[in-house]
């Protein structure tokens, strides 16, 4: 009885670490190498970013390429307050913030619910923008939500919460937006995590320290060139900067070391229940 219960409690934790590692997240985590990016930002800031971005895309293995603040798999530091633009602050409640660019989508493969993802006209100086009170409605401010945060504003649909106007806390003051459009729910941590309230905004290039990673989707038929390129690219870019860089899916699978050792574990008792059983 007892080899029977080890073996049933081993088969379901086996079972339950395989669908944490082939469940659909809702993004792309294969062939995707997420380069950290520098920690200090000066005036040549955009035009470093530009030309990393312009040069790797010339790699011939490089599909696509994004700034993030965040990556899939880690959780998100920042976090502030968020409100429909027709209710006063009592009804202000939390959420989670990422800065993105206009290739974040397609780099990811994130689908949209509703509306439209960013272009490079809707990127703003959102961290140069001056002091508390002259912020409001008259700043013509773009955003993406996805769908956890459109129903936690009260909204009964998708479609319901494009082009509506909200507001939300950042820095120094409030900030008046208009949602652009509803991105469909992926977890960002993982499958044990349930979905977070995100909202996603698009910093201009010439931003004080805007994102901290650049995610580059590729071919990885012939790895080691592709690596060497990326990263000889890189260097030109950023002079200076160590090249710290890491394979998504090789992180994400990181979270689940606890629970292969714990598979492993049982394992290791059902081999001996077995033995012990056979020897009556």
């Amino acid at each position: 009885f007892l080899s029977i219960m080890l073996i049933a409690a081993t088969l379901v934790v086996f079972n339950q670490l395989n669908f944490m590692r082939r469940g659909d997240l809702g993004y792309k985590t294969d062939q995707t190498l997420v380069i950290k990016l520098p920690a200090i930002s000066d005036s040549t800031n955009e035009s470093k970013l530009n030309y990393f971005k312009h040069e790797v895309s010339r790699v011939s293995s490089v599909l696509n390429t994004t700034y993030t603040s965040e990556v899939p798999g880690r959780s998100i530091d920042f976090h502030n307050t968020v409100r429909k633009s027709s209710q006063d602050k009592q009804h202000n409640f939390n959420t989670y913030f990422i800065s993105v660019d206009h290739d974040f989508l397609n780099t990811y493969q994130v689908p949209m619910t509703e509306g439209s993802g960013f272009s490079p006209a809707d990127s703003s100086g959102i961290y140069n923008w001056g002091l508390p009170g002259i912020f409001g409605q008259d700043r013509d401010l773009k955003v993406l939500v996805n769908e956890k945060l459109a129903k936690s504003l009260g909204y009964k649909s998708a479609k319901e919460t494009l082009n509506q106007r909200i507001v939300f806390n950042f820095g120094l003051g409030e900030y008046y937006a208009t949602v652009k459009g509803v991105v469909k729910n992926f977890h960002q941590r993982s499958l044990k995590e349930t979905y977070d309230p995100i909202l996603f905004y698009y910093p201009s290039y010439s931003s004080v320290l805007p994102w901290n990673y650049a995610s580059v989707g590729m071919n990885t038929t012939d790895l080691n060139k592709s690596l060497s390129g990326i990263e000889s690219v890189f260097k030109k870019a950023f002079p200076g900067t160590p090249f710290e860089s890491f394979f998504l899916d090789d992180y994400f699978n990181s979270q689940y070391q606890a629970d292969s050792r714990l598979g492993n574990v049982f394992g290791v008792f059902v081999s001996l229940a077995i033995v012990v059983a056979c020897l009556g």
